[in-house]
């Protein structure tokens, strides 16, 4: 297993990436500037990246609340263990699904499957919820519904500000 080094430069342009891009004419300038290099070396240390699969891709993150996404809920999933990557990959080609992850099953708590479901209103959600099971076979699940969200922000991979 090979592990990368990150050296400063590189640390500090994902840190400025992994932020929002301001919406401006020239936003890599406003991120070059608070790195304290040019813009072409920040796109060339960001592509780099890209290319070497530390960062898998740029996009817009969807405020799915202000988009009328009101409704979501993670959704515990009890799947037996040799059947985890075709039921995963099944819930993941769901539009609604944002997150789809694995994680250890307990004696006293057996999913192991959680997804992401965002909808417009309650009854889409569950309807959501009705078709994964139905499409991937798994009967047994935990719908929990968000009640309020208490922190939503982008990920700190490297602590302070740069």
């Amino acid at each position: 297993m090979i592990i990368k080094t990150v050296d400063e430069i590189e640390k500090k342009a994902l840190k400025v990436a992994s932020g929002d891009l301001p919406v401006i004419d020239r936003p890599f300038d406003v991120w070059a500037e608070n790195i304290d290099v040019s813009v072409s070396e920040l796109l060339s240390v960001l592509k780099k990246s890209v290319l070497d699969g530390t960062i898998r891709r740029f996009g817009a993150v969807l405020s799915h609340q202000k988009a009328g996404l009101k409704h979501n809920a993670m959704v515990a999933w009890k799947v037996p263990n040799d059947d985890v990557d075709r039921v995963g990959a099944g819930m993941a080609r769901f539009g609604e699904v944002t997150h789809c992850y694995l994680r250890a099953a307990t004696e006293d708590w057996p999913y192991n499957i959680y997804t992401m479901i965002h909808a417009q209103t309650r009854g889409g959600l569950f309807k959501v919820v009705e078709e994964i099971s139905k499409n991937t076979g798994v009967l047994e699940f935990l719908v929990l519904e968000t009640i309020k969200e208490l922190k939503k922000t982008s990920p700190d991979y490297f602590g302070e500000d740069p």
